[in-house]
Parts: structure tokens; sequence; C-alpha cells
């Protein structure tokens, strides 16, 4: 098949390429190129795209780009140069396969896993194109980390350097930011223990709560008997750290337990703005006010999580 004029104009990549969110859109938008530009009047196609003509227009796309980012790599290698030293792509042993794409070399040639996982298509780790393939296959297996995203790529492309340019893409990633960020303020420098931790006090005077559960009990013994639903409320005694239990029927109000925004999970959290800081005694804030859509709350640092700006 000829190739794409229309991608390529004066050795650079059209705006076409950078106008396009995901890679599935710029696969589908060039497949309807790849259709208007072989179209034949005696035999017109209709429909939806056809896989055909999606393996087609990726095909064309990838080629374009490796003619722009690996120019001297294909000179040397449809002379049947060897690459000079300098080359990065020296310790991969790329080749050019029946299709005029730069592939991966390696040893195995005799397995029987697909031809395009035994030698991955080269792509250039500074295109645009790189960050598409990447948030597609990060989004397609539900946000798996940097390794197995890594190893999903490969079994179809290779992208120089990759490891490094997996980690930095879905970095930005606000999903995964929300689910596994972890509070940067984790290794803050501790304020001072209140008043109430290390003043001399009755046992139980002065305590801090917390519940676990829930538990299933039975009222009266008996395998027939109704089973419950309770909880136990946990007092801890700041002075001298004794424990009293106490069973409770429920985690209403009246059961002495408000849930707050704070044990909702990161992904319920809300956008907020910082309206204020309340540094301590010591200069460290540890301590902000935030403005959000529902009112004007007091959160610690270690609650609030900042979101990243690409600046690019």
């Amino acid at each position: 098949m000829e190739s794409m004029w229309f991608l390529v104009q004066n050795n650079e990549i059209l705006p076409i390429i950078d106008k396009c969110s995901s890679f599935l859109k710029l696969q589908g938008v060039l497949a309807w190129c790849v259709r208007f530009k072989e179209k034949n009047p005696l035999q017109i196609t209709t429909g939806n795209l056809t896989v055909a003509e999606l393996c087609t227009a990726l095909l064309c796309l990838v080629r374009k780009v490796q003619t722009v980012y690996f120019t001297t790599e294909i000179w040397c290698i449809e002379r049947g140069q060897q690459l000079p030293d300098s080359i990065n792509l020296l310790t991969l042993s790329p080749f050019s396969d029946e299709r005029k794409i730069l592939c991966v070399g390696g040893r195995l040639r005799h397995s029987n896993i697909p031809a395009e996982q035994k030698d991955p298509m080269l792509i250039p780790n500074n295109h645009l194109i790189c960050d598409l393939i990447i948030k597609h296959y990060h989004f397609s297996y539900l946000h798996t980390g940097a390794e197995a995203s890594l190893a999903n790529i490969r079994t179809k492309f290779w992208i120089v350097n990759g490891r490094s340019k997996v980690k930095r893409v879905i970095k930005q990633c606000i999903k995964c930011l929300k689910v596994k960020v972890k509070a940067k303020g984790k290794n803050q420098m501790m304020a001072d223990l209140p008043s109430a931790r290390v003043s001399i006090a009755r046992v139980f005077n002065k305590v801090g709560l917390d519940f676990c559960g829930p538990f299933l009990i039975k009222l009266i013994p008996g395998s027939a008997k109704k089973v419950y639903k309770c909880y136990i409320c946990i007092f801890v005694c700041f002075v001298v750290r004794a424990i009293h239990l106490e069973i409770v029927s429920n985690l209403s109000i009246e059961a002495v337990l408000v849930k707050g925004e704070d044990n909702s999970k990161l992904l319920n959290w809300n956008l907020a703005k910082i309206v204020e800081v309340h540094p301590g005694t010591d200069d460290i804030t540890r301590v902000v006010t935030l403005k959000t859509g529902k009112g004007v709350y007091k959160r610690p640092v270690t609650k609030i999580v900042k979101l990243p700006f690409n600046c690019n």
C-alpha cells in the first residue's frame, strides 16, 4: 500500500496527531483518511471501520513516525550497513520487516507467541504518540502500575527507554494519584504532645475513643435464635494507656459515633482551595482551612493531596 503522504509534510508530522486526545481516536481518524484516500469509484466501502482498516492506519502512523525520528537507523538498515556505535538503539538489534516497520530484534524467532510480541514495533519516547499509547494501555488494563503497563505495551510496541517514560506518564494520572498517593506529611516532624497526654490525672479522666467491628452476637444461647450485629467502643486513657471496652448496637449518633468525611474513600474527596494555614508554635503547618463546594473545613495536611499539573 502506498504511504500516507498526508501524515508528513516537510519531514514533519502534521498537527492531526497532536490534536487527538486518545490513541483509539487517532487510529480511527487515520483509518477514515485511509478509506477516503484509497476510495475506488467502482467499489465504495460503507459502514463502520473494519479491523483491517484500523491495522493499516496504525502501520502507516508508526511508519511515518519512525521515518521522522529514526532516519539514520532506517537509512543504515535499508542499505545493509552497520549502525554507528553512537546510536542508542544498537542494543535492541533493530531491523525492518516486510511492512517496512522498524522492529526490535531478539531470540524469540522459534517461539509460538504472536509475531507482534516477538518483534514489537519501535516507538520514540519524545513524541505524543508515545504518551497516547501509554495512557491507552494504562486505562485499558484498569490503571495498572508502571511495570504491568510496560509489560502490556511491549506485547505490541517497544518504547525507547520505556520504563522511565511510563513512570512519568502514569505519575500524572489523577485516578491513580487519588488511590495510591501516600500523604507527604507522613515524615513530617510531629508536634508537641497535648497537655492531656502529659499531665498527671486520674485513670480515664481524659480518654480517646475508637471503634472496631462489626461482630455478630446472640442475646439468647441456641442455634435457632436471632443474630444481632454490634460494635465495640474502645476507651483509651491518655495518661496511663489503660483500655476499656463497651458494646454498642450501631454506628449512629446515638451510639456516640459520627462518621466524618475523613473516613471516605480518596476517590470521593472533594476539590478544595486552601484559604488559610495554621502554623504551630514551632512554625510548622500541620492544619489548614479548606473551602469546598460544601463549605469551609479544617483538615490536617496529611488528609489533603495536591493535584498534579502538566505545565507542558
